[in-house]
This record gives C-alpha cells, structure tokens and sequence, in this order.
C-alpha cells in the first residue's frame, strides 16, 4: 500500500505544478489588469502608440524629402523670373542717380541688421557704417549684379587723393534662402578665398532676416547691383544702381564732396 500510494503521489505531482502554474499565471494578469487606471483603455493607448509610430515614419519618407527639398528650391527661385523680365525691360537701370545727397532730415537710418565680417568679428551694419564721413556701401542680391558695382568702387576710390577726409568702401553680401544659411560657413570659406585679405575687414555678409534692411534700401530687383553713399551718422544719403553713366559718375563725385563739406563744417563747429 505504500509502495501505490508513493506510485501515485509522484505522479500527480507534474500534473498539480502544472495547475499551480496556471493559477499564478492568471493572478499576474489579474494584477496587471488592476493596475491600469480605470478610465484608461489600453486597447486605446496602444492604437495612440501606433498612430504616434506610423506619423514618425511618414516624416521620414521619400515622399516628404522630395516634397521638402521643391520647397526650398522654390524658396531660391522666388521673385527670379519678374526680376529678370524687369532687367530685359530696363537693361538693368531701374532709375538714374539724383545729382545731389538728399537732405539729412529727410534720409532713413540704416535698420540694425546682423552682420559679420569676412574676419569673423560680428556687429549691426548701422554700428559697422557710424563713425566714417562717407562710406560708399555696395551690394549686390545676386552674382549677376557684381560687376555692376565694380565701376562705381573704382570711380569711389579714385576719389580719395582729393579727399579732406578718409574714404570708406564696404562691400555687403546678403545670404538668403534657407539652404544657403545652412551652407553658411563654406560660403565664408569661399569668399575668404575670392576676397583679397585687405578687404576682409570691410566685407560683410547679412546671414539673418534683410527685409527692414531692403525697405530702407529701397531694392526693388535682386539682380541689379546697388551703391548707397552713407554718412556719419549711418544715413542714406544717395543711391544708384546698375552700370554708372558718365553723368552718373559725376554725381558721385559732386556727392562726396558735398558730404565731405559737411563733415568739415561738424568738424569746425
């Protein structure tokens, strides 16, 4: 007898291991179900968690960095094609220089646009402009409008010998659209490279919002090349665009001059 009772001891023990492990099983679960607060459904947080994984992933397809990359290609292209028929239509003179500076009172202050040097200090161009008599301020939106401003630096420059005061020459580079703010450092490099070095100080490259900046300046088309003289006090005193006439260059020079004399009178007085 003891030997069948052991017999079958040992044989419902698989059997009852087998039903205990069933029952803590269930009271696992018991306690996990428990656990959830009552106004939560998890049938509901895990359609939350798949919908949050399906809008991650779509971020990453082909189709939305195909899309992303036209935007940014529309945002250079932007305004492009009207200036270009403008230019057809104008030859590239939007308007003739006036014969004389426009009164101080009357002219805009240069906005505090952020700027940094082809050295790598960084300022306001209204900072960077104060201080000198006359500063011949350049810029140009776009490489086609570079060899407009050529002519007037030139003729700017051959106008120190006679000058009572120094004479100023700032170049101004404008960096728009977003990819070209990317590329931003190798567009530095590169114009550390096209620049000769004793003209770093003085060349200066916008990288942020312009469009204070472009109202005051009154540029209407990106691909023309603009020349603005600036005084002491960081005013637009006179602008010009395009090619120089022989006309035009005189007014330059009559310009300068008449700056000039009113740094002189500051200066007496």
């Amino acid at each position: 007898f003891n030997l069948l009772s052991t017999i079958m001891i040992r044989g419902l023990r698989p059997a009852w291991r087998r039903y205990s492990g069933g029952l803590l099983r269930m009271a696992r679960c018991t306690s996990r179900a428990s656990a959830v607060p009552p106004h939560v459904c998890s049938t509901d947080a895990d359609s939350s968690d798949e919908k949050k994984r399906q809008k991650l992933k779509s971020v990453f397809t082909e189709e939305r960095q195909q899309a992303r990359k036209r935007k940014l290609q529309e945002e250079m292209k932007r305004g492009y094609f009207d200036d270009l028929h403008e230019i057809k239509n104008h030859k590239g003179k939007l308007w003739e220089a006036r014969e004389r500076v426009n009164p101080a009172v009357v002219s805009p202050s240069l906005p505090s646009t952020a700027v940094v040097n082809l050295v790598g200090d960084t300022s306001t161009l209204d900072c960077a402009l104060r201080g000198s008599a006359v500063t011949l301020l350049s810029t140009a939106f776009r490489d086609f409008g570079r060899p407009h401003i050529e002519k007037w630096r030139d003729a700017f420059l051959a106008l120190q010998s006679d000058a009572a005061h120094p004479l100023q020459y700032v170049e101004l580079s404008v960096i728009e659209g977003k990819m070209q703010r990317w590329l931003h450092k190798r567009l530095h490099n590169s114009l550390r490279k096209r620049i000769p070095q004793e003209r770093h100080h003085l060349y200066f490259c916008a990288y942020e919002d312009t469009s204070d900046l472009q109202l005051v300046l009154n540029v209407s088309n990106k691909l023309v090349g603009y020349v603005f003289l600036i005084d002491g006090e960081s005013r637009v005193r006179w602008s010009a665009c395009g090619n120089p006439t022989d006309n035009e260059l005189k007014y330059l020079s009559d310009c300068v001059m008449r700056l000039m004399e009113e740094q002189q009178g500051k200066s007496i007085t």
